[in-house]
């Protein structure tokens, strides 16, 4: 018997651990239906919490919530690089977890500052 199963702090890791096998045997609409509700769940902050995306909703007329993965492909436009560069603040949430500053490697030419959520302050 897995003693660790009993234990306060490993239960939570076990039943993740559960609904992660669960997943592998899903079909490609259970795996969709999945993807599109996470999309829709971060597309809703996006528009709510952060201005680049506030502002593309409203300019392009976006939905507040998409139908299908096809819609979100089909409508939202690709970002560039060159604006997550010069903009970088309007990437920022409004509401951000905590997190850092980093580097990207540069692996498809010029490396650029990236931002993970800043702390409020």
């Amino acid at each position: 018997m897995n003693l660790l199963r009993h234990f306060p702090r490993f239960r939570r890791a076990y039943r993740e651990l559960a609904n992660l096998e669960a997943r592998e045997r899903w079909s490609r609409p259970e795996i969709e239906t999945f993807q599109l509700a996470r999309l829709n769940r971060l597309w809703r902050h996006a528009v709510r919490h952060v201005p680049y995306y506030r502002t593309l909703r409203t300019a392009s007329r976006l939905p507040e919530r998409f139908s299908s993965l096809q819609e979100f492909r089909s409508t939202v436009p690709m970002l560039p690089k060159q604006r997550v560069s010069l903009r970088s603040d309007e990437f920022l949430s409004e509401i951000p977890d905590r997190g850092r500053w980093f580097r990207t490697g540069g692996s498809t030419g010029t490396p650029t500052s990236a931002i993970g959520a800043r702390r409020h302050t």
